[in-house]
């Protein structure tokens, strides 16, 4: 309710008391004494703002403690006999005609109130008058209120969509005007008139404007059913000749707004961002027909008579959107010796024309200039340069208005360019023309409006000439309740009345030239009216429905309340069938407001499943693919004020509008799938996160990783990648690794349980290549972490569309090759426009790292466009003070945390809108379930633990898995990872750059890495301290991961110190022994290999292999090629075996080796320093071929048993395989088939036992067989051997 701009609630005292509580039935109520018959003036009065009418109403407040809604208010006024003065404010004759009253609802704290406005002046005797008393007898529902909503007044959202039952077909419009319905629309849709009751037909729609934006203002709630001109209908039977004739609202709008050039108002156009049409619904099964009213005749005499009135026409063509940003699209480009003309063609011109334009103009470094000529005059606009860099304004505005007096009936407008340099370039926005008109019908529809001479209490008379075929004027002020005008026809001139208090607009038809209506299709019944209680909604791209249904089922499975739409579904039940953001919004605002302030109740979540795209966000046709409607802001010439965020979506509260500076009222993410394999891949990846198995020692050799579980000690590993010092403003960018190491030392201060991967770009060494600086150790580092997995991975530093760095340290091939399905890890990138998903013509590395199939991210809460360090540290420290707080939140989803990560930032916050989260937020992250506490060490309790862990002592650690409540779990049994490490290291980065050297810590020292039994919810192991620890005192730490398969923990100690040396210790000089290997145990040295097979280093010794690191030289390397000054460092890819440290392996993923024969080394110490190394050799064949190698069959010669062995490189693929022998002469005589699963280079023996395909043996001699082997990409090789059988 406003006045002015401003809320005023009113309530008159009540004189007569009435019923404080209902029951069902009728209540009758009586007020008095409301205004007396001295009154001119009513006081007291609330004004509500209804399509751009301010109306008065009197506010009545009646207790509603049962709830109930009215059905309908009978109202009989005792009137005063006093007449409202001229001067007086009078209200549209047509609305108080129709609706006396309004009936609205709100509560306060507990209180409900039913509040009747009732209009202070009733149409009596010929004229309008004030009532003095108000008898109002209700009739009231059984229905019960369900929600609350302080928008526009307060407004109950219906229980069920009128979509819910019935026929229902669509149609279309392009603009404003009367529209026809007649028997070929009908039977456009398949229907025949025998089919057809005229009183059983309604037409339904609210229009075809943008929604507001702002909450508080009024949105029409579902379709609403409009007033229809029926011709024919009278005798119950729809004849040929018979229409329907409605007026229709198109959805591009004029608004009439001050000039402070020319100190007055004009009409100004505003361009429906996402739509061309509207859209109306006909229901040829209803009841309650709605017909078009006339307006009472008005006898009283004219104070004004309007034979001019205002006319307008703009020329507005999207055709390009500078920036590929936001909502502002330009029209023609002008270029060094081009023009652009538009003609402007009005008859009756009469009086002055304004004329304005508006362009954007690309210039860098000099001025240009746009030449205009408008309706005659002519003239320059200059605007500045734009700068050169990539946060400069893409263009920059101009613009220029003119009045001029027309001589004819055109007005012709043209634009040239005159360019400060070879590369500028400018583009036309709109041009707009209002000029005024003579009242001369030109035999088409004409709409006019006079804004002269409004007055309280005037009247205005219409005069229309040359109109002796016009049928009908309509009153369109507000154009979903048009009343017929009763009018005069004196020799083709039309005259009619009309109330003049306030801006009334009209339009002046003859039946025959009315518009005809673009027929859509049938409408199925929907009902999202009807939700109420949803946990997750999912919005999806309607060719993605299928998917969204099944990850529903995921939700619905973990005990979530789950519905799925498309956006055309919204779009029916709340914008009238109009693409629009707001609808969505306004599909969530009603969740929201039905919880009635539970959050319990609210919605938790929203999924947009769909790509989104800056330049296909218009017209209804286009959104029926792949892409989801997205939210750009109005501001496009700038790479630093544009954005595109789905946060919008979820802005539910009263006060927000279109600002990114609201609050989020729950979580929202978007699956940018942009095609069915896209879809499919996001479901299966969510499908992996989520997936566990209780096969705790399931094969791994086809990764380092993957054991289709999404268990392993990759959950309790956090990874902070920060950028080196170079930036564009050179090597001063000493804040990536501040803010990164900061939040680190933060997670480390509260969260100690889980482990952090420091890789920090600036520590590692840089190489110069001719593409520029690189960092070839951290890419590696980076790739391996993935590919191995970490519960979340952060990046702190610049980047783009392409990936992290100025050195791409991180680009999109990398992204493309990452397989860790079963490893997925969150990403919170805090760099520029990393995945900038709304431009469809450059694929980006977010968009990317999301929807690779077989790994990359499994969400990311990541960038779309320009951000600044300073807002992005905030935004990480926001992230990680709700992130990992799954302890104290059992409900803490990914969208949750979106939620309160933005939610926490100042609201000033310019990284806020332009972080998005990509993924599915109703997912939670892994975060291990349970804690594991450490009992004793060395058979000590750890609260009296003292000692020293020393070199070359055995140490031994025992611990129990516990609940929250601090319960031991005895029924977890399972397996244990310890990483027991020594002190934490101080680092100094390389100061690649030139600027200054930083210092960090980290605990990179592994002491020991193993795995050791649970039973019981209790463990014990024992390591071996290396002799090459740092001899210095201080406290060491185990970080611990343990699972069942199907639930896991995790938990640290730092309470025990590392250092000195064990006394009397005696050290051996044997070193460990190596076994090298490639994917498993079964290939042999000089095998082929596919370009990325694994290494697989089998160790054992007595005293336990060295991972510390801390001796000079005493790492586990491998050197490929003797490449010697290239080692590579295996430490962290160490891992004892299960319940003794004596034995170990290493598996250390190879990627993209080159193609040909290569030699490996792998050098050990074991924990007394003593050295061991293994050498292998390997041939590579391309994966684009299947290659088979080292055929054979052992033995051979044989009797009666013999087994067929090859080597491929088709490692972890399924093969199929078959072998076929022939005699000398060719003759088929076996054929032999198998099915298997490589996990290595070298299939497991094929048995054959020497008999024909009949059972039969076959007799001795020499045989040739072929083998022919397919994988699952069709691709296949086959060779030829001899085999000889001996009888």
């Amino acid at each position: 309710m406003k006045k002015n701009g401003f809320s005023l609630v009113v309530t008159l005292m009540l004189i007569t008391s009435f019923l404080n509580s209902y029951c069902q039935g009728n209540s009758t109520f009586i007020f008095q004494n409301v205004f007396s018959d001295t009154i001119e003036w009513p006081k007291n009065l609330v004004w509500i703002t209804e399509e751009n009418i301010s109306l008065p109403f009197v506010v009545f407040e009646i207790d509603n403690p049962d709830q109930l809604l009215i059905e309908q208010a009978n109202l009989s006024p005792t009137f005063t006999g006093k007449r409202f003065p001229k001067n007086n404010w009078a209200p549209p004759i047509g609305f108080n005609k129709l609706k006396h009253y309004r009936i609205e609802y709100k509560k306060n704290g507990t209180q409900w109130k039913t509040l009747l406005l009732v209009s202070p002046k009733f149409w009596q005797e010929r004229s309008w008058q004030f009532w003095s008393s108000l008898e109002v007898e209700i009739t009231w529902k059984t229905d019960k209120i369900n929600v609350q909503s302080q928008r526009g007044g307060n407004v109950v959202y219906a229980d069920h969509s009128v979509l819910s039952s019935g026929t229902w077909y669509q149609l279309a419009i392009a603009k404003d005007g009367v529209y026809k319905i007649d028997k070929n629309v009908f039977e456009t849709w398949g229907l025949s008139l025998s089919q057809l009751t005229p009183q059983s037909i309604n037409v339904y729609g609210n229009g075809g404007r943008m929604l507001s934006p702002k909450n508080t203002d009024f949105r029409p709630d579902d379709l609403q059913k409009i007033p229809i001109f029926f011709n024919g209908e009278q005798d119950g039977v729809f004849n040929n000749n018979d229409y329907i004739l409605f007026y229709g609202e198109g959805p591009d709008d004029w608004k009439l707004t001050y000039h402070t050039g020319i100190n007055k108002n004009r009409w100004f156009p505003s361009k429906h961002f996402y739509s061309d049409s509207a859209y109306y619904y006909v229901r040829i099964d209803d009841s309650s027909p709605l017909r078009i009213q006339e307006n009472p005749e008005i006898t009283a005499s004219a104070t004004h008579i309007v034979n001019q009135y205002q006319d307008y026409a703009f020329v507005e063509n999207e055709l390009v959107n500078l920036g590929k940003a936001g909502r502002e699209f330009y029209g023609e480009a002008l270029n060094a010796g081009s023009s652009v003309t538009y003609n402007f063609n009005f008859t009756q011109l009469t009086g002055e024309a304004f004329i304005e334009f508006a362009g954007a103009v690309q210039s860098v470094g000099q001025n240009s200039t746009v030449t205009y000529n408008l309706g005659g005059q002519t003239g320059s606009v200059s605007t500045s340069p734009v700068g050169g860099t990539s946060t400069s304004n893409y263009a920059n505005l101009v613009s220029h208005w003119v009045n001029i007096a027309p001589t004819g009936s055109s007005i012709p407008t043209s634009f040239g360019f005159t360019p400060g340099n070879a590369d500028a370039q400018a583009w036309i926005d709109y041009v707009s023309v209002n000029v005024t008109r003579n009242m001369v019908f030109a035999g088409t529809p004409m709409r006019l409006r006079d804004t002269t001479a409004i007055a309280p209490g005037a009247i205005a008379e219409y005069v229309l000439s040359n109109a002796s075929n016009v049928s009908q004027v309509w009153d369109i002020t507000s154009p979903g309740n048009p009343i017929k005008m009763i009018i005069n026809n004196n020799s083709g001139t039309v005259s009619w009345k009309s109330m003049h208090d306030q801006l009334h607009e009209f339009i002046v038809f003859f039946n025959n030239t009315v518009f005809n209506v673009s027929p859509r299709g049938r409408i199925d019944n929907q009902d999202l009216h009807a939700w109420n209680d949803v946990d997750l909604v999912i919005v999806s791209a309607p060719l993605h429905l299928s998917i969204a249904e099944q990850i529903a089922q995921i939700h619905r499975e973990e005990g979530m309340i789950v519905q799925v739409t498309t956006p055309q579904q919204v779009y029916h039940e709340f914008s009238s069938g109009n693409p629009d953001v707001t609808a969505i919004r306004q599909l969530m605002k009603m969740l929201y407001d039905r919880a009635n302030g539970n959050p319990s109740l609210q919605p938790k979540n929203l999924l947009m499943l769909g790509d989104g795209a800056y330049n296909t966000n218009r017209t209804l046709e286009i959104q029926k693919g792949y892409n989801v409607i997205v939210f750009e802001s109005d501001y496009s010439l700038s790479p630093l004020s544009s954005y595109v965020s789905d946060d919008y979506f979820v802005m539910l509260s009263d006060d927000d509008d279109a600002s990114s500076l609201g609050s989020l009222e729950c979580g929202v993410g978007r699956i940018p799938a942009e095609s069915p394999e896209e879809a499919q891949a996001a479901l299966r990846k969510i499908k992996a996160y989520i997936s566990v198995s209780d096969k705790l020692n399931a094969d791994e050799n086809c990764s380092i990783t993957q054991n289709n579980s999404s268990m392993g000690t990759w959950r309790n590993l956090l990874t902070f990648v920060s950028d080196d010092q170079d930036g564009s403003g050179g090597a001063y960018e000493q804040v990536h690794l501040i803010s990164a190491d900061s939040l680190t030392r933060i997670v480390a201060k509260n969260y100690p349980e889980y482990d952090i991967q420091k890789i920090y770009m600036d520590a590692y060494t840089q190489q110069t290549t001719p593409g520029g600086e690189r960092y070839p150790a951290v890419e590696t580092a980076i790739k391996n972490r993935v590919n191995a997995g970490s519960l979340l991975v952060t990046y702190v530093g610049h980047g783009g569309e392409r990936g992290w760095a100025h050195e791409r340290i991180l680009d999109i091939p990398t992204i493309q090759g990452f397989e860790n399905l079963y490893r997925l890890p969150v990403f919170l990138t805090a760099t520029c426009e990393l995945a900038r998903f709304d431009d469809p013509t450059y694929k980006s590395a977010g968009e990317l790292l999301v929807m690779n199939p077989n790994g990359g991210a499994i969400a990311m809460l990541t960038t779309t466009r320009v951000v600044f360090s300073g807002e992005n540290f905030e935004m990480d420290l926001s992230f990680y003070e709700h992130a990992l707080n799954d302890a104290l939140d059992p409900e803490l989803t990914l969208g949750k945390i979106n939620m309160l990560t933005k939610n926490g930032v100042a609201a000033g916050n310019d990284s806020k809108p332009n972080f998005s989260l990509l993924g599915d937020p109703a997912l939670k992250i892994n975060y291990p379930k349970y804690t594991i506490e450490t009992t004793q060490i060395n058979d000590i309790d750890i609260a009296q633990f003292s000692d020293t862990l020393k070199a070359l002592s055995e140490a031994k650690i025992a611990g129990k898995i516990v609940d929250n409540q601090g319960n031991i779990l005895n029924s977890f049994n399972g397996l244990i990872y310890p990483i027991v490490y020594d002190k934490p290291t101080s680092i100094n980065t390389q100061n690649n750059d030139g600027g200054v050297v930083q210092n960090y810590k980290s605990y990179n020292k592994i002491l020991f890495k193993g795995k050791a039994s649970v039973t019981n919810g209790v463990f014990e192991f024992t390591f071996p301290v290396p002799y090459d620890i740092n001899y210095s005192s201080g406290m060491g730490r185990v970080a611990y991961y343990a699972t069942t398969g199907l639930v896991d923990a995790h938990g640290s100690n730092q309470s025990f110190q590392v250092g000195g040396s064990s006394a009397g210790a005696v050290l051996n000089n044997q070193g460990p022994l190596i076994e090298l290997y490639m994917n498993d145990s079964n290939f042999v040295n000089g095998g082929t290999t596919h370009p990325d097979p694994i290494l697989l280093a089998i160790f054992s010794d007595e005293n336990g292999i060295n991972t510390a690191g801390n001796g000079i030289g005493h790492d586990i390397t491998a050197v490929i090629d003797a490449k010697s000054n290239q080692p590579i460092v295996l430490n962290e890819y160490f891992e004892s075996n299960l319940n003794t440290y004596k034995k170990g392996v290493v598996k250390y993923p190879w990627n993209q080796l080159s193609t040909g024969e290569h030699t490996l080394s792998v050098k050990a110490w074991d924990t007394h320093n003593n050295s061991s190394f293994s050498e292998l050799s390997f041939v590579v064949a391309e994966n684009e071929e299947l290659v088979i190698q080292h055929l054979l069959n052992y033995p051979n010669p044989f009797t009666t048993l013999t087994k067929f062995y090859f080597e491929h490189n088709q490692a972890c693929q399924d093969l199929d395989i078959t072998i076929q022998v022939f005699t000398v002469s060719g003759k088929l005589v076996k054929t032999i088939f198998s099915q298997q699963t490589c996990t290595g280079f070298r299939t497991d023996g094929i048995a054959w036992d020497g008999k024909d395909d009949f059972g039969d043996h076959i007799g001795k001699g020499t045989y040739i067989y072929r083998v022919h082997v397919q994988n699952t990409e069709g691709k296949t090789a086959e060779k030829y051997e001899k085999l000889v059988i001996l009888r």
